[in-house]
């Protein structure tokens, strides 16, 4: 049986250390080579947003942009 999805909204509350400065969500996952991915990286200063699918292994940039992103007090 397929599972059916519809267009929605998802929130989340992220948490990453200044060492790393990059934390993701990964979804519509099959396998490790395989699945679409968001990823929020604080060392690039221009595009810290990044929409991305991997396909047979290969990663495309589907859409990059600058978030104004706020650390938690």
């Amino acid at each position: 049986n397929e599972a059916e999805f519809e267009n929605g909204k998802i929130s989340v509350n992220l948490m990453t250390f200044k060492a790393v400065g990059k934390v993701g969500i990964l979804f519509r996952y099959k396998d490790i080579n395989n699945h679409y991915g968001l990823l929020f990286d604080y060392s690039d200063k221009a595009n810290n947003v990044k929409l991305y699918k991997k396909t047979e292994g290969s990663l495309n940039i589907v859409k990059a942009k600058f978030l104004d992103i706020v650390e938690a007090t």
